[in-house]
């Protein structure tokens, strides 16, 4: 329980659960060998109190997963983020200085350049994310770790994701070249 507790907290609601945004997509279920929109999907099985319609669904947000390079970098980081970082990291949640919430801007979220709770024992200059500074930026080493205090999230992940740590390296690299464009 006290593991649970660590991130089913009062400021999620207690429930960790999938957002509309994740399941506005096609998905294909592989045991009947059929396509179809998860939300249109469950609609059907009557798992909402009022049908959706096809308008209403062109009308949800969609989230971007991280391997779907046809949307862009920053939509499939901040996707990633809301879904597998905020039930945590959002106001009101656990001792983390920061918000993944997607409709948070990034200038408000306490990502760049700010100073972690846990260096995990490396020097004072490494931060959340330090834009064009991979190598210093420590949610991507937490991402990159099975070590047990450092990884993220603490619990209940067995292994790392490549695809994520490919797209994040990458994000952290292109936020530098933003930073000295808007300097220039």
């Amino acid at each position: 329980p006290e593991d649970c507790m660590k991130c089913h907290t009062p400021a999620a609601g207690y429930v960790l659960g999938v957002k509309a945004r994740q399941l506005n997509r096609e998905f294909n279920y592989e045991h009947t060998g059929t396509s179809d929109h998860q939300l249109r999907a469950l609609s059907h099985r009557q798992l909402f109190r009022q049908p959706l319609s096809a308008e209403a669904l062109s009308q949800l947000d969609q989230f971007a997963a991280i391997d779907d390079h046809s949307s862009s970098l920053e939509k499939r980081i901040r996707s990633y983020l809301d879904s597998n970082c905020a039930h945590c990291h959002r106001v009101g949640g656990v001792n983390a200085n920061w918000n993944a919430e997607f409709d948070t801007p990034l200038k408000d979220q306490g990502l760049l350049d700010a100073a972690p709770l846990n260096h995990m024992g490396l020097s004072s200059k490494v931060k959340l994310v330090v834009p064009g500074a991979p190598d210093h930026s420590i949610m991507l080493l937490r991402m990159n770790t099975d070590q047990p205090g450092y990884r993220m999230p603490p619990v209940g992940r067995l292994r790392l994701d490549p695809s994520a740590v490919q797209a994040f390296e990458q994000w952290i690299s292109e936020l530098g070249n933003k930073t000295l464009s808007r300097a220039e």
